[in-house]
C-alpha cells in the first residue's frame, strides 16, 4: 500500500482496503513518516487529519523516510515509532484514531557579551594565545580560552516533531528532536578542546561524544502507549516508553525534579522549549485512584539515563574532562600548557565509564485536601545519579605515578562514574486561593554525594610527598586500585513559594518568589575534608599552609558548606493584540544564591543572575525571541563572565 505526499495531494483507500482518509494535504516538501499513518515529517507543512478509519486486520508496512535537516535518525527512532503505529494497526478494538501532527522549527544564535575574566583563565593555557591569566588550577579553562566577547556561541537551526494518536482510551506520543549547530560544527577557535587535540584556529571537536552532546543528531524524546481504564473498580492509567516523572512543585533544583535528567546543550541554544531539554526515561509508569481525591502512582526504570553535559571546549562547559570524548587531565611536571602536555603526553588517560546497574523505581501518593483546597504528596524514589563524579586509578609503577607518553602503560588514569543506590523521600503540598497559589517540598537523601575537590585528590596521587589532607586514604589505595572522588552524606532539601496572578491596566500578570535551603549532617570542617570547590581556584590550604599565592586559592571558602541558601523571583506579563494577530510576552527572573556553597552544586554564595526576555508570536504560529542572560557576583563562581544574549526566529505547527 503506497500513499504519496506532494504539493496539495490528497490520499485516498485503493477499494478494497478499508481504510479512508479526510482533510489530509500536504505542502510540497512534505514526506511521509510512516505508510498506514498518512503522515508528513519534519520538513513539511501539514494540516491535521480529523480521523483515520483503520483496516480491522493487521497492517505491517511501516516504511520511514528522512526526518532530519542533517541525516537520517538512528534505527531506535524509526523502530520506536513504527511501532506504536503498529500497536494501533493491530488492536482488534481500533476503530478510529484521531492524530494530531505538531512541532516547531527554530534558527537562533548565542553571542557572549561579557569578556573572559583573568582569574577564571590558567595563566601557562592563556599565555599560550595571548591573553593575561591568574587561575591556579587547571582542567577547567578551555571554554573561556575559546570564546572573547561578541564570539557567538551557538549558530543553531533546530525542530521537534510530535506525533500523537488516540483512540478510545489508548493514546500515544512520538516525539523526535532534531538540532544541527553551524557555530560549533565550522566557527574557528582559538584554543581548541581535548577531542580535536587542542588544534590552533580550528573547529572543536565532539568525537566521542554522547548523542545529546554532539554538535548535530537526531534523537527520540518522549516516546510512550498509554491505556486508561478500570482495575478493580478503580480508575487506573498505565504507560509504557520513554517518559518524563511529573513529580515534585516549584522550580528550585535539587529536590524532585533532580530525577528527570536534563539535556544541557539543549538547554543552552536560543529558543529552547521544554519539549527539547528534556532527557525522558524509559519507564514503565502506572496511576490508580482507589477513591476520590486520592492517587497511588508507581514506576520502574528499564534503563539508565543521565544529564548530557556540554562538550569541553565549548563555552557553558565548566570542565575539560568530564563530558565523554574529552579524555585527558592535565598533570604532573614540568608544569606547560595543555596542547604542549598533548604533544608529550603528560596527561591522565580516561578510563571506561561503568554503567550503574542498581534498579530504579518509585512509588508516590497524592491527596487532594478539598477542605482546604491543598494537594499533598509523598514520594519515595531508588535512583541512580545523573551526574557523573571523577575518581582515579592509582599508579602500577614503583616510581613516578605518571610518566609523559606512559611507555609501559602504568600511569595513573581516571574515570568518571555515576553513584548508585540513592535514594529520596519527599512531601509536597500545593494550595491554591483563588489568584493565588502557595508551594513547597522537603526532601530528604540518605546519601548524597558530595564531589571531593579535585584540587585535593590529584597531587597526592602524584607524588608521595605532596601534602594532603587525603593521604590516608591515598596510602589505603593499592597499586593499580580505583580511588572514588566522592563521600556520601545526609542531605535535607527544602523550597517554598507563592505565585499571584492579576491584571494591570488590562494586562495579565503573574509574579512568583521562591525560596530555598539545603542542609547537611554530619560535614566535616573544611579545613580537613572538603568537597566542590572548583578545578580553576587549585589546592586551599594543606594543614594551615597554602600551596599557591593567588588569595582565592589560598582560603577555606568556596567549599561546600553545611548549611546554603537562597531566592528567586519572576515576573511574566502577556500582551494581546499589541498589533492584528501579534501577541508578546515578557518575562524578567532573578537568582540570588545568598549564603553558603550546597554540596549538590546547586548553591554558591554570592552568585546572581538574571534573566530578561522578550517573545513575540504572531497568529499563533511565527515567533521570535530575545533574552539577556546576565551572570555576576560570588568570589567561587566559575560561570561569573559568560553573560549571553540569544535570539531565535521560528515556525510552530
Amino acid at each position: 500500500m503506497r500513499w504519496r505526499c506532494g504539493r496539495r495531494r490528497r490520499w485516498r483507500a485503493p477499494s478494497g482496503q478499508g481504510a479512508t482518509v479526510s482533510s489530509w494535504r500536504c505542502s510540497s516538501v512534505c514526506c511521509c513518516v510512516f505508510e498506514i499513518e498518512r503522515n508528513c515529517a519534519l520538513t513539511g507543512s501539514c494540516k491535521k487529519v480529523s480521523m483515520i478509519q483503520l483496516p480491522q486486520y493487521p497492517t505491517t508496512t511501516t516504511s520511514t523516510r528522512n526526518l532530519s535537516m542533517a541525516s537520517r535518525p538512528a534505527p531506535v527512532v524509526r523502530r520506536a515509532a513504527a511501532a506504536v503505529a503498529l500497536a494501533f494497526a493491530m488492536s482488534p478494538l481500533a476503530h478510529a484514531i484521531e492524530t494530531n501532527f505538531s512541532g516547531r522549527i527554530t534558527f537562533g544564535s548565542v553571542l557572549r557579551t561579557q569578556e573572559s575574566d583573568p582569574q577564571l583563565l590558567t595563566a601557562i593555557n592563556a599565555a599560550a594565545i595571548g591573553l593575561a591569566g591568574r587561575g591556579t588550577g587547571g582542567n577547567a579553562d578551555d571554554a573561556n580560552l575559546n570564546y572573547r566577547l561578541r564570539d557567538q556561541a551557538s549558530r543553531a537551526l533546530k525542530a521537534y516533531l510530535d506525533l500523537s494518536l488516540r483512540e478510545g482510551d489508548t493514546s500515544a506520543l512520538v516525539r523526535v528532536k532534531a538540532w544541527h549547530d553551524f557555530g560549533l560544527l565550522h566557527d574557528n577557535r582559538p584554543w581548541g578542546n581535548s577531542a580535536n587535540g587542542y588544534a590552533a584556529n580550528q573547529p572543536l571537536s565532539d568525537a566521542g561524544a554522547s548523542r545529546l552532546t554532539r554538535f548535530s543528531g537526531v534523537a527520540l524524546g518522549e516516546t510512550w502507549l498509554q491505556q486508561v481504564g478500570q482495575l478493580g473498580g478503580m480508575r487506573a492509567l498505565g504507560r509504557i516508553g520513554q517518559q518524563s516523572l511529573n513529580w515534585g512543585v516549584g522550580s528550585s533544583q535539587g529536590g524532585l525534579e533532580g530525577l528527570n535528567p536534563r539535556d544541557l546543550p539543549a538547554l543552552h541554544r536560543a529558543g529552547a522549549a521544554p519539549q527539547e531539554t528534556r532527557v525522558p526515561l524509559p519507564m514503565l509508569f502506572g496511576r490508580v485512584e482507589p477513591r476520590a481525591g486520592v492517587a497511588i502512582e508507581a514506576y520502574y526504570q528499564t534503563a539508565f539515563r543521565p544529564h548530557a553535559l556540554d562538550m569541553c571546549g565549548t563555552l557553558w562547559s565548566m570542565s575539560d574532562y568530564m563530558s565523554e570524548g574529552c579524555d585527558r587531565v592535565m598533570s604532573g611536571n614540568p608544569p606547560t600548557s595543555d596542547r604542549a602536555r598533548v604533544a608529550s603526553g603528560a596527561y591522565q588517560k580516561r578510563l571506561p565509564t561503568p554503567k550503574p546497574g542498581a534498579a530504579e523505581f518509585g512509588v508516590g501518593l497524592n491527596w487532594k485536601a478539598a477542605s482546604i483546597a491543598t494537594d499533598f504528596g509523598f514520594y519515595y524514589a531508588r535512583y541512580n545519579s545523573r551526574m557523573s563524579l571523577p575518581g582515579l586509578r592509582r599508579s602500577t609503577r614503583v616510581g613516578p605515578a605518571l610518566i609523559p607518553g606512559d611507555p609501559d602503560g602504568k600511569n595513573m588514569a581516571y574515570f568518571t562514574e555515576y553513584p548508585e543506590g540513592l535514594s529520596i523521600t519527599a512531601l509536597t503540598f500545593m494550595h491554591k486561593r483563588g489568584p493565588t497559589s502557595v508551594y513547597g517540598e522537603l526532601a530528604y537523601r540518605p546519601r548524597q554525594p558530595f564531589m571531593l575537590a579535585p584540587g585535593d585528590v590529584v597531587p597526592p596521587f602524584l607524588s608521595p610527598a605532596a601534602p594532603s589532607l587525603l593521604r590516608a586514604d591515598v596510602d589505603a589505595t593499592p597499586p593499580g586500585g580505583l580511588f572514588h572522588g566522592y563521600d556520601n552524606y545526609r542531605f535535607l532539601h527544602t523550597h517554598a513559594g507563592v505565585q499571584h496572578e492579576w491584571r494591570a491596566g488590562g494586562v495579565p500578570l503573574t509574579a512568583s518568589f521562591e525560596a530555598t535551603a539545603k542542609h547537611t549532617f554530619g560535614l566535616p570542617s573544611q579545613a580537613a575534608r572538603r568537597y566542590n570547590r572548583a578545578d580553576i581556584y587549585g589546592a586551599g590550604p594543606v594543614f594551615g599552609v597554602c600551596p599557591g599565592t593567588n588569595p582565592l586559592q589560598c582560603s577555606l571558602r568556596g567549599y561546600a558548606t553545611v548549611n546554603a541558601y537562597g531566592y528567586r523571583l519572576r515576573l511574566d506579563a502577556r500582551f494581546a493584540e499589541v498589533l492584528p494577530g501579534l501577541n508578546a510576552n515578557a518575562s524578567a527572573a532573578f537568582v540570588h544564591d545568598v549564603k553558603g556553597w550546597s554540596g549538590d552544586f546547586v548553591l554558591n554564595e554570592g552568585r546572581r543572575s538574571a534573566n530578561l526576555a522578550l517573545r513575540l508570536e504572531y497568529r499563533q504560529r511565527y515567533f521570535a525571541e530575545i533574552a539577556y542572560l546576565p551572570l555576576w557576583g560570588g568570589d567561587y563562581n566559575q560561570a561569573a563572565d559568560r553573560d549571553t544574549l540569544g535570539a531565535a526566529l521560528g515556525l510552530r505547527f
